[in-house]
């Protein structure tokens, strides 16, 4: 019979260490080539306006207060350094998921060796991709999400109530998901700690007044982002639900899923509330995703489901010992090594596919980085930002994977988000074009003057006339 997992008698390591190793990880993985991906770029350019008092929402992703709010501090580094600060910082908090998952599966009372284990099963995260380490190295706000989602529930578990509410307040300025959440946070803290009432008076009031305020600000409606972001409403309600529920389902590798149902059914019989609570929020916040998804027509990526995977991750950690023991109880050696080896064979394949897409990931990721130097360089051989921006209105060509280069261009050539067009608009003075692909070629068959070209781009002007440097 399975039994209860070990007592919870010893806290998990102070955070400092594991925050110090997170942050030189993720300075020494600027060397790596990455680029960010579009909403990092887009959050940049509006954190560069803000810092100017001249926001502009129109023309990119839905408005997130948290990232916004640091980009606009790093907005004085300049074009070249705010990249680069941002993507640090993205992916020093985006490492701390990893020792979010560790700490929660020790608190939950995993030894240490079986706790890093839950570590490693966040980095198979979230799909077959796995997307967790491109979503890092291309500084996504998500895997920051996840960190801060499973360090608030280990503080819900060791009792901190002012702690969880604020990490879920933090939570909650990058994702709507978290609002119900921080609600019940707000409950725990007003009941448990009444001197810190006004912390959740000011935190409750932030909410709408970034989220709503600052989106109205930039757009001239209080609920632009919310409207952006209901990309797929016009689709059948119950696609939308199928395919909500299939990335719930791949948002952690297979054999999580079992060893998490162990973990429960251990608790249950146990009757450990921390853990079976840990289960419910990791199953709340799945649907609280697949209801915005089916009912208000919101995309269900596959990214918005990590913080739900962190804390599944970190409940599959919590089954091994039991499992070993179960195993143990087997009649003879023989059997037991056929139990372990029936583990085995369940297992690996599921990990192994995740494990072996990495390489595929990380190419795809350098292609993306290659992209996104090579328009540097090119916005720079055609005169740079200043006289580019005199050769508008500017077009970008999304043709392959060019697609998040888009507020990349906006970023480089200093112009709001929604100045950047699409080659086919007619109003298109300036296109930046893919080298060697359909609209460089069509471009090449007109009058338009050829202000620079390298291995990625080509850029086109009907309006500027520097000299053509080639055909």
């Amino acid at each position: 019979m399975l039994t209860a997992a070990p007592n919870r008698t010893t806290a998990p390591p102070a955070l400092g260490r594991a925050a110090i190793v997170c942050a030189a990880v993720a300075i020494a993985s600027l060397v790596l080539p990455a680029t960010l991906a579009y909403d990092p770029w887009a959050w940049l350019v509006w954190g560069r306006e803000v810092a100017h008092g001249a926001l502009d929402t129109t023309g990119g992703p839905s408005w997130k207060p948290l990232p916004v709010a640091v980009t606009t501090l790093l907005a004085p580094l300049g074009p070249e350094l705010a990249p680069v600060a941002w993507t640090a910082l993205a992916r020093f908090a985006g490492l701390l998921a990893l020792v979010g998952a560790h700490r929660l599966a020790r608190r939950l009372g995993a030894p240490a060796w079986v706790a890093a284990g839950a570590a490693a099963l966040v980095v198979l995260t979230p799909d077959g991709g796995p997307r967790f380490v491109r979503l890092l190295a291309e500084a996504h706000s998500e895997p920051a999400t996840a960190a801060f989602a499973v360090l608030a529930a280990e503080r819900a578990v060791a009792g901190r109530p002012a702690a969880t509410f604020g990490l879920l307040a933090a939570v909650s300025l990058m994702r709507p998901e978290a609002w119900p959440f921080l609600l019940a946070a707000a409950a725990w803290v007003w009941v448990r700690d009444p001197d810190r009432r006004g912390l959740v008076v000011v935190g409750l009031a932030a909410i709408p007044v970034l989220w709503f305020g600052g989106d109205w600000w930039g757009s001239g409606s209080p609920l632009h982002g919310a409207d952006a972001a209901q990309v797929v409403a016009d689709e059948p309600m119950a696609d939308r639900l199928r395919l909500a529920l299939e990335r719930a389902w791949r948002s952690v590798t297979l054999p999580v899923w079992p060893a998490a149902g162990v973990a429960l059914v251990v608790a249950a019989r146990a009757r450990d509330r921390a853990v079976l609570a840990v289960g419910g929020l990791a199953f709340a916040w799945m649907a609280v995703v697949v209801g915005m998804a089916a009912v208000l027509g919101y995309a269900a990526l596959s990214r918005f489901y990590l913080p739900s995977a962190v804390l599944l991750c970190a409940l599959a950690a919590l089954a091994v010992v039991p499992a070993g023991r179960a195993l143990g109880r087997l009649g003879s050696p023989a059997v037991r090594r056929a139990g372990v080896v029936a583990l085995l064979v369940l297992c690996l394949p599921s990990l192994l596919a995740r494990s072996t897409a990495l390489p595929g990931l990380l190419a795809e990721t350098g292609d993306r980085h290659r992209m996104a130097v090579a328009l540097e360089e090119a916005i720079t051989m055609a005169g740079g930002a200043a006289y580019l921006r005199t050769c508008g209105p500017l077009a970008l060509d999304p043709a392959g994977e060019a697609g998040p280069m888009r507020p990349a261009l906006a970023w480089w050539a200093d112009v709001p988000l929604h100045e950047v067009a699409r080659p086919r608009d007619p109003e298109v003075a300036t296109t930046v074009a893919r080298a060697g692909w359909a609209v460089d070629r069509a471009l090449g068959r007109t009058s338009a003057v050829l202000l620079a070209r390298n291995e990625e781009w080509a850029i086109w002007s009907d309006v500027c006339t520097r000299p053509s440097i080639g055909r």
